[in-house]
C-alpha cells in the first residue's frame, strides 16, 4: 500500500503538462492551460473556466494581430468574426465555441462532469498547437500526443463506469454535430 502511494506521489510530482510547448509562444495562455489541467479532476468547473479564459486570451491575441477596427469584446462575436474572416478555420472555431459554451455554463453554476472537462482539455491541446503556428508564422510546433492527467486518487469501479458512459454519450453528441 505504501508503495502505491509513493509511486503515485512521484508520478504527480514529475508530471509535465501537456501544454509545455506554449511557454515560448504565449506565457499567459500556457499558464491558463496548466491551471485547467491541474483542476480537471478536482474541480472540473474551474477547469472549464480556465479553458474559457484561455480561448478568450487566444482570440484577443489573434484579433490584435490579424484584424483592424472596432472588434467586439464578446467572445462569441469575436470568434464568429475571426471565423468569417478566415483567420480561424471551422474545426478550431467549433472547438473554441464548445469550450466557450461549457465554460460559460460552468461559471453560471451548471455542473461539469470530469469527462466533459477532459474532452475540452484535449480539444484545447489541439487548438493550442494550431494557435502557436498562427501567431508565429513558419514556426514548427511539435505537438505531442495528449496524455490525460491522472486523477489524484483511484476511481472506484462504479464511478469509472459512469465516467465512461458520460464520455460515450458526449462522443455520440459530438458525432451528430459534425
Amino acid at each position: 500500500r505504501n508503495g502505491v502511494r509513493l509511486r503515485y506521489f512521484v508520478q504527480v510530482n514529475n508530471y509535465e503538462t501537456n501544454f509545455h510547448f506554449l511557454e515560448s509562444y504565449d506565457k499567459r495562455v500556457a499558464q491558463l492551460a496548466k491551471q485547467a489541467e491541474d483542476y480537471v479532476h478536482s474541480d472540473p468547473a474551474s477547469c472549464m473556466f480556465k479553458l474559457r479564459l484561455m480561448i478568450e486570451t487566444m482570440a484577443k491575441k489573434l484579433t490584435s494581430l490579424q484584424m483592424q477596427g472596432d472588434i467586439s469584446q464578446d467572445l462569441g462575436a469575436m470568434l464568429g468574426s475571426l471565423e468569417r474572416r478566415g483567420i480561424v478555420p471551422r474545426r478550431q472555431a467549433d472547438s473554441m465555441h464548445a469550450i466557450r459554451r461549457d465554460g460559460n455554463a460552468a461559471v453560471h453554476g451548471s455542473s461539469t462532469p470530469v469527462p466533459t472537462a477532459m474532452r475540452r482539455l484535449r480539444e484545447a491541446h489541439k487548438i493550442s498547437g494550431w494557435f502557436c503556428k498562427i501567431i508565429k508564422r513558419g514556426s514548427r510546433v511539435k505537438l505531442e500526443g495528449f496524455v490525460p492527467p491522472e486523477p489524484p486518487a483511484p476511481l472506484n469501479k462504479e464511478t469509472e463506469l459512469l465516467h465512461n458512459r458520460i464520455d460515450e454519450l458526449e462522443e455520440s453528441i459530438e458525432r451528430r454535430r459534425l
